[in-house]
């Protein structure tokens, strides 16, 4: 009995090394990305129209507002997921709210990069 008690909590360990080590390399990942898209917003808070959809629809926007908007996303459910371990004792409650923010997350992720992808698309140059 006392074998699988102790596999259970390496597997419960795995699981937690893994979750931390994702939630750190999205936090690097967003540092670059969040300055990225600070720089690039500011000047466009005051730019006329044309030249915003100009700026917005080059590949390179799309690239890495698609890539700041996913790994956002994924660095905010796995946030969540953490409080809602720390705090929900419950584990089936505890379950509904991760898998709910999941499923969330997911879901404003994609519709977040079909905009992303609508507006580089439906206003390229030459289009």
């Amino acid at each position: 009995m006392k074998f699988f008690d102790v596999l259970c909590r390496v597997r419960s360990a795995k699981a937690s090394v893994k979750h931390w080590v994702f939630q750190r390399i999205t936090a690097i990942a967003l540092l670059p990305l969040g300055v990225w898209f600070i720089l690039f917003c500011i000047p466009l808070i005051s730019a006329p129209h044309e030249e915003t959809l100009l700026r917005l629809s080059s590949p390179l926007f799309a690239i890495c507002a698609i890539l700041f908007v996913s790994v956002l996303f994924y660095h905010g459910a796995l946030g969540m997921q953490a409080v809602f371990e720390d705090y929900i004792p419950q584990e089936s409650l505890r379950s509904i709210f991760v898998r709910g923010t999941k499923y969330i997350s997911t879901a404003v992720a994609v519709l977040a990069v079909l905009c992303i992808l609508k507006v580089v698309v439906g206003h390229a140059p030459g289009l």
